[in-house]
């Protein structure tokens, strides 16, 4: 876990434009792709795909002083409490249906020496820090291209995101204590794409990227993975990369990225 100053960043104001460039791909994708015989039934079965997974992530939170604090994703893989990473699909006909749930308790400790300046000497200190990450993202979608190599779909929901910490610091030789603690929570209106491309019946590579704000100024994410399919089974390795852009009102943080490689495991019926 490191800390270091960083120039104070001000929050992103393209959502607006990103927002509708993105909208507007996506009414224009459904209109090229979507259209279908208009006496064609649809003979194809609901189905659902269950999904658990380990999100190796590296987390980075900036905040409003102009600091930055960057926990690695080795520091978070020796300190998680408690983690529960999650994705739940239900696809009908046309329309996908999801719910993507991430939680994390993750907390440390440390024993660092502090240099004192001018002395050439050190005394020792003790830092624990706890944080708390939950992230819920719902969407409904709609398929746009239906090809034996290529599903894709445009996507809308809504995306909860909180994040606690805190951070506690002794120096007992030198009778110094000082703790900090910050709750940070935001909903976001969230508009993306989403889809698989298929290489043959065993391999595929999903994806996924969204774009959104509201309680944020600006939030996206982007995902990638190579995935192998047996039976009901499936068995995928990526990459994920999500971050917020935070309102400028908000107590402490002002910005907070998480990415790295995530595994999963999948089951369909």
């Amino acid at each position: 876990m490191t800390t270091r100053d960083r120039a104070v960043h001000h929050p992103c104001r393209t959502l607006p434009c990103l927002t509708l460039l993105l909208g507007g791909a996506l009414l224009c994708s459904s209109s090229a792709f979507a259209q279908q015989s208009s006496g064609a039934a649809s003979t194809e079965q609901p189905r659902t795909t269950a999904s658990i997974y380990l999100w190796i992530t590296n987390v980075t939170w900036g905040f409003n002083n102009g600091s930055e604090v960057e926990v690695d994703s080795e520091t978070v893989l020796e300190n998680f409490d408690y983690a529960f990473e999650a994705n739940l699909e239900h696809r009908r006909n046309e329309w996908l249906y999801g719910l993507d749930v991430v939680y994390a308790d993750i907390g440390g400790n440390d024993t660092p020496d502090i240099p004192v300046p001018g002395s050439g000497s050190s005394v020792s200190s003790d830092v624990d820090f706890n944080s708390f990450s939950t992230i819920a993202t719902g969407y409904v979608g709609y398929r746009l291209v239906n090809s034996p190599n290529l599903q894709l779909y445009g996507t809308g929901g809504l995306r909860y995101s909180d994040f606690e910490a805190t951070l506690k610091f002794d120096v007992d030789d030198a009778g110094i204590s000082h703790r900090n603690e910050l709750d940070e929570s935001q909903t976001d209106v969230v508009v993306g794409l989403r889809g698989e491309y298929n290489v043959d019946q065993n391999w595929s590579f999903p994806f996924n990227v969204d774009v959104g704000g509201g309680g944020s100024d600006l939030t996206w994410q982007a995902y990638g993975a190579v995935a192998y399919r047996f039976g009901q089974h499936t068995v995928s390795a990526g990459y994920r990369y999500m971050t917020w852009e935070l309102d400028s009102d908000t107590d402490m943080l002002d910005e907070a990225t998480y990415y790295g490689p995530l595994l999963a495991y999948s089951f369909h019926f």
